[in-house]
């Protein structure tokens, strides 16, 4: 990850929501990272090396099958991930 440039997480089970967000962001040359589900996001959150590496901003769809944007905000908040809630 270059730690130099900042860059937003993107979430949601929605292909075609996620691809106008990427694309938006992509076009305003913001750097982005994209999940198809919170657990995915989960996953790779807990495999970075630092808090460098974690992203500036967390962009995430509320209604999400299996695990909503409301238990994934738990448990980021729960691991430390997120220092407000």
């Amino acid at each position: 990850m270059d730690h130099s440039r900042p860059y937003v997480m993107l979430i949601d089970d929605d292909e075609d929501d996620l691809e106008l967000m990427s694309s938006s962001l992509e076009l305003a040359g913001i750097r982005i990272k994209n999940f198809n589900s919170g657990i995915k996001a989960l996953f790779y959150l807990s495999l970075l090396s630092s808090d460098m590496d974690l992203p500036s901003l967390i962009i995430m769809d509320y209604n999400m099958p299996k695990s909503n944007g409301q238990q994934i905000l738990l448990l980021l908040k729960s691991r430390n991930f997120l220092c407000i809630l």
